[in-house]
């Protein structure tokens, strides 16, 4: 494509900076695998979020694809408040450090406070808001919540582009009062795949294995989930639930488990740190879930959930909760089935799927051909190219 070769010629004569705060994997992580290689430099710097076992704030610097320079600091548990102003400076250190940059991504509105400011000291040319989450509710704590607003307003007043996971963000903000003549600049840039080439052969015991990754807290349905695997049991004794992550409630998502005495189908992965293994989970499965709940405090009904595109990039027929709007997506283009948040719908809707092999593969196969469409390459070289050219 003449667009792509135009983008091309751009990229290779850019110096970017992207800095992301850092639980497991995300966006931000993708978006250096893209940019690594087709950028003249790029800093990449890694914010460990407060609950992260590792506290250590990374650095990786690339010149024309080549790893030039990685470091960590090491740190202690410090108050909230205290490490988020120390990853700040720790930022405004880094970058300039290194010189002026032509481009600074902040994934979330802190990191991108950062980038504004240092545009306005003259250490850089331009700064892309990369929202990766939204919620009204942010904080328990108002005075928390109402600073972190101020922040992203002024994140996507001040922001040269604003990229958003999903179209409800913007929308969002426009209700809570944000000035719509900022609307123009925010542009979607969902979460992205890395798909297989094509389907796996399954096993009839693979073909029957429901498949739950994610992180076991409140909003994600989980609970909810093992009372529904309980009733589909009931329907097809052969069906297994495999639960991959850890998380608060996975002691008593056990308990659950042994009081309905269906111990013997419900497998539990715990946290897998090889993603590689969690895709080999993923491949050999029939079917993947997402029962997300709507509650206020979640972030996911505002935003491109991750865990979806991962099932999709497996080819895995997906039934999930009308919460996010990629659920209506995956319904439309029949990649799975996109339910109330009920009991019995979600029982019908694995009984649906799995009625048939056929039926089964047909969904399988949709699910990849939506896969394919939303590779981390197609995403960034759209997002970039509309970017650079506004």
């Amino acid at each position: 494509m003449v667009q792509n070769k135009n983008l091309k010629k751009k990229l290779k004569n850019l110096s970017v900076v992207i800095t992301t705060h850092v639980y497991a994997t995300g966006p931000a992580f993708f978006l250096e695998d893209y940019l690594a290689p087709k950028v003249k430099r790029l800093l990449f710097i890694g914010l460990p979020f407060s609950y992260a076992k590792d506290k250590s704030p990374s650095l990786r610097y690339w010149e024309k694809g080549k790893l030039i320079e990685e470091k960590k600091l090491d740190f202690y548990q410090m108050p909230e408040i205290i490490t988020y102003t120390r990853d700040f400076l720790l930022v405004m250190w880094w970058v300039i450090k290194k010189g002026k940059f032509d481009l600074f991504i902040g994934a979330d509105n802190l990191n991108a406070l950062s980038g504004i400011i240092l545009k306005k000291i003259g250490r850089l040319n331009k700064v892309i808001f990369y929202a990766i989450d939204f919620v009204p509710n942010r904080f328990n704590n108002p005075v928390l919540n109402k600073i972190y607003h101020r922040v992203e307003k002024f994140a996507v007043y001040k922001s040269d582009s604003v990229w958003n996971l999903s179209d409800v963000m913007r929308k969002e903000r426009e209700k809570r009062g944000y000035d719509k003549k900022y609307s123009k600049k925010q542009i979607i840039v969902p979460i992205g795949t890395e798909p297989i080439e094509r389907l796996s052969k399954l096993t009839e015991k693979q073909y029957d294995t429901i498949t739950f990754m994610g992180h076991l807290r409140e909003g994600q349905g989980t609970q909810f989930l093992i009372e529904v695997f309980s009733k589909a049991l009931k329907r097809n004794p052969k069906f297994l639930l495999q639960i991959i992550g850890g998380g608060i409630l996975e002691k008593s998502l056990r308990t659950k488990v042994n009081n309905l005495k269906i111990g013997a189908n419900v497998l539990f992965q715990g946290f897998v740190k090889d993603f590689k293994a969690v895709k080999r989970f993923l491949s050999e499965s029939g079917l993947a879930v997402a029962p997300y709940e709507d509650e206020e405090s979640s972030f996911t009904k505002y935003t491109d959930p991750g865990k979806v595109k991962d099932y999709l990039s497996q080819g895995l027929p997906i039934i999930i909760t009308k919460i996010p709007q990629v659920a209506f997506e995956v319904d439309r283009r029949k990649a799975g089935l996109a339910v109330g948040f009920n009991q019995l719908q979600f029982v019908d809707a694995i009984l649906k799927i799995t009625k048939t092999r056929k039926t089964q593969d047909e969904y399988r196969r949709n699910s990849l051909k939506m896969a394919k469409e939303y590779t981390w390459e197609r995403i960034f070289d759209k997002a970039l190219d509309q970017t650079l050219n506004s």
